[in-house]
């Protein structure tokens, strides 16, 4: 397995923000301000085509509509998706690969918090 995907919460939603703007913050730092986790391609790969292609996402910043998860960009994922998304990551808990399953328990972890807390999500691709 190789590259990652990054799945993290984002506390404060800013509507004009564009979330793919690092200017004032190094990308590991980025990972660290959403508490992101980190899951093997190999797996989001298997999400998003075509299980995401239904859910309402936004890509960069509020306004851009998508539909599914942008690959390769950063992909916001408004609270109204979140049950969707759960239900796509769900039956990856259970990957061949230890590691790899514990990775996706703590994104459902995360995916839960967002829907208790009533929060975006984020997706920072390949």
């Amino acid at each position: 397995m190789g590259d990652n995907d990054a799945f993290g919460i984002i506390d404060f939603f800013d509507k004009d923000k564009d979330y793919s703007d690092f200017e004032t913050i190094d990308f590991k730092q980025c990972l660290e301000k959403f508490s992101c986790v980190l899951v093997a391609d190999d797996i989001v790969n298997m999400w998003i085509i075509p299980s995401t292609y239904y859910m309402k996402t936004y890509l960069r910043k509020f306004g851009n509509e998508f539909k599914g998860i942008d690959h390769y960009g950063v992909t916001l994922l408004p609270p109204e998706s979140l049950e969707a998304f759960l239900k796509i990551v769900k039956p990856y808990v259970l990957w061949h690969d230890k590691k790899e399953s514990e990775k996706v328990s703590i994104l459902i972890e995360l995916i839960n918090k967002a829907i208790r807390e009533n929060k975006h999500m984020i997706c920072f691709g390949i």
